[in-house]
């Protein structure tokens, strides 16, 4: 997995970046999520679940040193019984390789997974255990209208382990520096625990806000 990180990092080094103003984006979403986990073997009830979403993103002029990325979003599944619940921190170090009305950007960094299992009404903690990540964002403007459309990508595996994390995203600008937001999330997760692997995956619409400056 360090061998592919090391590959986009050196990918992105490689590439003439686009030149860009100092900015900052703060946002906030809604996500509404349908989810399903497995804790060691033993099935986790499917259920919904509503999720803030929060990120901030950092970007500067100043070339090679990356921009900067953090995102944070849960998911709970089951019932009394058995439940999982996770919450992830993503933190990211990515390069601008181009930005005009396509956007390309590519970077790595590490996302904590922590949380709690709950087999049997006997619940477990999870450690935040850093995880290494790739990031891809692609991002379209339509002239004219306010309007960005993208996909963004999170994640990294081996065989059966790993994290995959996906956004379909539309951004919509409706004043200076203020934009709604409206996409799809797919999240997926799979890594070892002492008594197994634990397995988790949501999937839903979101609805936010978010603002630059």
């Amino acid at each position: 997995m360090m061998k592919r990180l090391l590959v986009v990092l050196a990918m992105a080094a490689m590439v003439p970046m686009q030149a860009q103003a100092t900015g900052v984006e703060l946002g906030y979403a809604q996500w509404m999520q349908s989810n399903s986990g497995d804790i060691a073997g033993n099935p986790v009830a499917t259920s919904t679940a509503n999720s803030g979403m929060i990120w901030a993103e950092l970007e500067h002029p100043v070339p090679v040193i990356p921009n900067l990325r953090y995102s944070s979003s849960d998911i709970a599944i089951g019932d009394t019984s058995n439940n999982l619940n996770l919450k992830f921190n993503d933190l990211i170090l990515y390069y601008n390789l181009w930005d005009t009305l396509a956007t390309v950007d590519v970077g790595f960094g590490m996302r904590s997974i922590s949380g709690s299992a709950t087999v049997i009404d006997n619940p477990n903690s999870i450690p935040g255990t850093p995880i290494p990540v790739m990031f891809v964002n692609l991002a379209g403007k339509i002239p004219g209208v306010g309007l960005t459309v993208g996909y963004r990508y999170t994640g990294l595996s081996s065989g059966s382990k790993g994290i995959t994390s996906t956004e379909l995203y539309a951004n919509y600008a409706m004043v200076a520096g203020l934009e709604a937001t409206v996409g799809m999330r797919d999240e997926s997760v799979n890594f070892p625990v002492s008594d197994g692997d634990i397995s988790a995956k949501s999937s839903g619409t979101f609805i936010g806000i978010m603002y630059k400056f």
